[in-house]
């Protein structure tokens, strides 16, 4: 239900009225103010309701981790067309081409909502367990609250899984200006790129889940992020389609090892908080990562904006930008994810929920019938 007004208030993002924002930037200011908290609450809605019962439906380590590559195996030949799109029908200056794009982009995902109408088949095991758990008193928010923060688990994945999302996020918001202003290429150019990288994650995922059997997540999920900061570190210079080409592929490996790792990791720290409350509470603790992963454009807009300003990037569609604003675009493309990325790195080491550990956890709330 939430889905289709997020829908509708994305392409309303991508059709303001015709206002001189040179002259008078404060309709269009307020418009893009409103549309994209409406999309931003459905959206967030969307998502939190989406992932709010994976750690409840999907409880072993093996489990967890195949449902998150088929989750992602399934929806990636629609991300991969989604993400090239723009790079097909876009005109750097052209509105109608956003227009386009947009119209086409919430077609395809109005399709996919509509499968999910029917709802999600769920087996007669977990129907039970949340009849069983329907008159448990769900405790206070602020207790939650008080229990989740004094996590350290949960707040170390959490500054993690933020420091790449927001990295990963402004570096793809900069892909328009790295091509149009560092490499000075079409944007038709883009999509040999995208389609090796989004390859390379789907061959590289089964690899991984191999790779993975009887090793800590925790550790996986580390070489994932190294990976990916490694991958970042070539965009400070490189200067053709072909550099860029291996640097996806470095990507593509990376990325399907973050985003297989990512859920089984929230998961054990969804755990760690059910048994300390003694009750399930992964919906209402997703709600604090939708928070995180929606404030993600936030820093995108805040980062990019302020790095063209200091740098006096030319906003005019056939501008050729001087070498400062140039290095301006690789510093939001690279340098600011790299920054973020070590951040990230740094978090995670000083997540503990491994090992024995881990082993005591299971045990635990397998004795509480949790």
């Amino acid at each position: 239900m939430s889905a289709f007004p997020a829908l509708l208030f994305y392409i309303f993002l991508f059709t303001p009225p015709s206002v001189d924002v040179k002259t008078n930037p404060w309709p269009i200011f307020w418009y893009m103010v409103l549309f994209s908290c409406l999309y931003n609450a459905f959206y967030s809605i969307y998502r939190m309701h989406y992932y709010g019962g994976f750690a409840n439906i999907f409880r072993g380590e093996s489990e967890r981790k195949k449902a998150t590559m088929i989750n992602w195996l399934v929806a990636s030949p629609f991300t991969l067309l989604l993400s090239v799109l723009p790079f097909i029908f876009i005109v750097y200056g052209d509105r109608s081409t956003f227009v386009l794009t947009a119209l086409i982009s919430v077609s395809i995902m109005l399709m996919c909502n509509i499968l999910t109408i029917p709802g999600v088949t769920e087996s007669d095991e977990i129907k039970n367990r949340y009849i069983q758990g329907f008159g448990i008193d769900k405790g206070s928010y602020r207790e939650l609250l008080s229990i989740t923060f004094r996590s350290k688990n949960f707040m170390v994945s959490l500054c993690s899984f933020a420091g790449a999302i927001i990295a990963m996020g402004i570096s793809t918001a900069s892909t328009i200006y790295f091509f149009k202003d560092v490499l000075q290429v079409p944007l038709q150019q883009a999509i040999i790129p995208s389609i090796v990288m989004y390859l390379t994650m789907i061959l590289s995922m089964p690899l991984w889940s191999r790779f993975s059997r009887n090793r800590d997540y925790t550790t996986i999920y580390l070489i994932g992020i190294i990976l990916t900061l490694i991958s970042y570190i070539p965009l400070l210079w490189i200067t053709t389609i072909e550099e860029l080409i291996v640097v996806f592929i470095i990507r593509g490996i990376a990325t399907s090892c973050c985003v297989l790792m990512m859920m089984p990791i929230v998961s054990d720290c969804y755990d760690e908080i059910t048994l300390a409350c003694g009750r399930h509470q992964e919906a209402t603790l997703q709600s604090f990562r939708t928070i995180i992963y929606r404030s993600s454009p936030l820093f995108e807009a805040l980062v990019i904006g302020l790095v063209h300003f200091a740098t006096y990037y030319d906003p005019s569609p056939n501008a050729v930008q001087t070498p400062l604003a140039v290095w301006g675009v690789r510093v939001h493309t690279a340098l600011i994810p790299i920054l973020l990325l070590i951040m990230s790195i740094i978090a995670i080491l000083f997540y503990d929920l491994k090992g024995d550990k881990k082993t005591a956890l299971k045990e635990n709330l397998h004795k509480k019938g949790l």
